[in-house]
C-alpha cells in the first residue's frame, strides 16, 4: 500500500488491529485511519469488513480483533525494484494474538526476497518491522535459531519443510530485516532497548515518537569498552543501535514536544555516528532525513 509514511517507500499491513498497550499508544493513528481505509476499500473482497482492521466503523476504536493476510507478502515478491517496506503500519506483527506460524510464514518470505536458497528470487528489499512489544520479539526470535522449533513451526510449508530437513544454513539475522521497538520517555527506552539489542537482526533501530519526555540514548548507542558495550559484556564487539527514528505527535489532542528533547538526541547521535530521522517537531528543530547503509 502507497504510504505518507516518510522513513519507507511501501507498507505491507499481512496484520491489521491492536490493542493499546502504552501511554504511546493513546493517540494511535493507526486507529483513527482504521475506519477510513475501510470505506476507501469497501469494494474490494479482503477489505470488506472493517474487522480487516480490527475497529468498528461507528466509533474508530480499536476492537482488540486482529486480522491476518498473509497474501499481502506476495507484493514483495513481485516488486523487482528494491523498496523501503514496512511491515504492519495498521497493526504489531508481535501482537500476543498472531500465532508463532504466521510469523514464521512472514520471515521465510523475507528470506526467499534475501535469495537464501534461490538466488533468482532475489528482491534487495529492506523490511522494517516495528513493534511495541520487543519482548515478544525477542522471545520469538530465540525460537526462530532454535531449528527444532523452527521445524514444527514450518511443517505445512511443503518445500521448506524439506530443506530444513537438509544442510544449507539459514542466518538468524536476515539481510535486509531491520527490527525496531517504539519508546516515548527515558523509563521506555531503558526497559525496551536493552531486550532490542539482544535481538538478531541486519539493523536495530528506535522510534522516538511520539516523543513525550526526554531521552539520554548515550548508553544504547553504539560504543566499545575494555569490557564491551555493556557492564557484562564477555567480548569487545561494539553493540547499539543503527538508526533512531523521532517525532512528535500530531492531530488532535497531540501532546506537546519540547525541541531540546529533539536536539539534544540528534546531538547524541551525532556523536555515536549514528543515522537519525526527523519527523514532525517543533519549528526550531532541523529536518534530518538519514537511512542506515543497507546490508546487514
Amino acid at each position: 500500500m502507497s504510504t505518507k509514511i516518510e522513513w519507507c517507500d511501501e507498507t505491507i499491513n499481512v496484520v491489521a488491529g491492536c490493542t493499546k498497550v502504552s501511554p504511546a499508544c493513546l493517540n494511535c493513528y493507526a486507529e483513527k485511519m482504521a475506519p477510513r481505509l475501510h470505506r476507501m476499500a469497501l469494494p474490494r473482497e479482503d477489505y470488506r469488513l472493517a474487522e480487516k482492521y480490527g475497529s468498528t466503523v461507528l466509533d474508530g476504536k480499536w476492537t482488540g480483533h486482529v486480522s491476518r493476510d498473509l497474501a499481502e507478502m506476495d507484493k514483495a515478491l513481485k516488486w523487482k525494484k528494491p523498496k523501503r517496506l514496512f511491515i504492519a503500519s495498521m497493526g504489531d506483527l508481535f501482537h500476543d494474538s498472531v500465532p508463532d506460524e504466521f510469523i514464521a510464514r512472514v520471515w521465510w518470505i523475507m528470506g526467499q526476497c534475501s535469495g537464501y536458497l534461490d538466488p533468482s528470487r532475489y528482491r534487495g528489499h529492506t523490511f522494517q518491522i516495528l513493534t511495541k512489544r520487543p519482548k515478544r520479539m525477542q522471545q520469538w526470535m530465540l525460537g526462530w535459531s532454535d531449528r527444532d522449533t523452527r521445524r514444527r513451526w514450518v511443517e505445512n510449508f511443503g518445500e521448506v519443510y524439506d530443506w530444513m530437513n537438509g544442510p544449507k544454513y539459514w542466518p538468524d539475522a536476515l539481510e535486509g530485516v531491520w527490527l525496531g521497538c517504539t519508546i516515548w520517555d527515558q523509563p521506555s527506552a531503558d526497559e525496551n532497548i536493552p531486550i532490542l539489542l539482544q535481538i538478531p537482526a541486519a539493523k536495530l533501530f528506535v522510534s522516538y515518537e511520539p516523543a513525550l519526555g526526554p531521552v539520554d540514548f548515550t548508553k544504547h548507542l553504539p560504543h566499545e569498552t575494555s569490557k564491551g558495550p555493556w557492564p557484562d559484556a564477555e567480548t569487545d564487539e561494539a553493540v547499539g543501535l543503527d538508526w533512531v527514528i523521532m517525532g512528535g505527535e500530531t492531530g488532535p489532542g497531540a501532546r506537546p514536544a519540547k525541541a531540546e528533547w529533539f536536539t539534544d538526541i540528534i546531538s547524541q547521535c551525532k556523536a555515536a555516528n549514528v543515522p537519525v530521522f526527523v519527523k514532525k517537531a517543533p519549528e526550531v528543530v532541523p529536518i534530518i532525513r538519514e537511512f542506515p547503509e543497507s546490508g546487514s
